[in-house]
């Protein structure tokens, strides 16, 4: 068993240790049999230079126990409380990869996932991002499309996308280097994005790859049951993230224009009062967002706007 504490430091014997091609970063949170799938599932790799890290949100069910007893290879990090999305950062910190594979731990690879993604990278120098080709675990229709195209003319084939979604995806750590990692404020959603427009900024491609084939376990009842978080943080965090890139005419515009449409989706959903929350906690918190807003190229938020945002400028 290979167990680290946070902000414990890599010993000079584990710098030794010839260093991976590839570290599979998966955040963990009180979902054992899911991880124990996720974790069996890597075992059945073609490629096998890699290693894994689990990053353990302090989870109640036993899944450090399990780690400890049934995955002794794999390096295990536990957090004293969850961090959300900031978890991937501590996990990115300790890896020693070329690579990064981060990994819900409620995904599942396809054998060849792994193979495929560092030979994308090494066909391609200017790519940060690899981005999968995410299917539902239990009906098998693609899931987390969000790349404003048709799916169904798209899904099978290789382009270049401005977003990605990250229950299974793939960066070069050199890349992360350069950006910088995961804005740890948000919590959860709007990681992806956050992240994504720095890329493309620095000059980085993130590419959408049919052959990175990848499982989410998401079922109709677990988004009924997220629906007052998914509307508190999507709320607050799209705000914060149209302000720390985009011009301050294209964040004024996009955030109060939007609270509308956001406010309608809520009384759908009957979460108006996460949604409101949401609202005001995004302008209380301006403070510290403007601290740390880095507008971006006009030609880069041109490519990161979503379809809706195009339209509404357009307007």
């Amino acid at each position: 068993m290979y167990q680290i504490q946070p902000n414990q430091q890599i010993s000079c014997i584990e710098t030794l240790k010839s260093v991976p091609v590839v570290s599979v970063v998966i955040i963990s949170y009180n979902r054992i049999d899911k991880l124990r799938e996720a974790l069996h599932e890597l075992q059945k790799q073609q490629y096998q230079d890699f290693e894994v890290i689990v990053v353990d949100n302090n989870s109640q069910d036993g899944s450090q126990q399990l780690i400890e007893e049934q995955f002794t290879e794999v390096k295990l990090l536990e957090l004293p409380y969850n961090i959300g999305i900031a978890a991937r950062n501590r996990g990115i910190d300790i890896s020693r990869g070329e690579f990064i594979v981060l990994m819900d731990d409620d995904a599942v690879l396809q054998k060849d996932w792994i193979e495929n993604a560092v030979r994308h990278f090494r066909e391609e120098p200017s790519l940060g991002v690899l981005a999968s080709k995410v299917l539902n675990y239990y009906s098998g229709k693609i899931w987390g499309w969000v790349y404003g195209v048709d799916v169904n003319i798209f899904a099978d084939k290789q382009f270049e996308i401005f977003d990605f979604v990250a229950c299974a995806a793939a960066i070069r750590k050199t890349a992360l280097e350069k950006t910088g990692l995961f804005s740890e404020e948000l919590f959860i959603y709007w990681d992806e994005d956050d992240l994504s427009i720095r890329m493309i900024d620095s000059g980085y491609k993130i590419l959408y790859c049919p052959d990175l084939v990848a499982y989410h376990k998401i079922s109709s009842s677990q988004n009924t049951m997220r629906n007052k978080r998914s509307m508190y943080y999507n709320t607050r965090n799209a705000i914060w993230y149209y302000w720390k890139y985009y011009p301050v005419w294209v964040a004024i515009t996009v955030s109060f224009c939007s609270i509308p449409y956001q406010l309608i989706r809520a009384l759908r959903y009957r979460c108006l009062w996460s949604c409101l929350k949401g609202i005001l906690n995004a302008f209380t918190g301006m403070p510290e967002i403007l601290k740390k807003r880095r507008p971006v190229r006009e030609e880069t938020w041109h490519k990161a706007a979503t379809p809706k945002v195009k339209r509404l400028l357009r307007i």
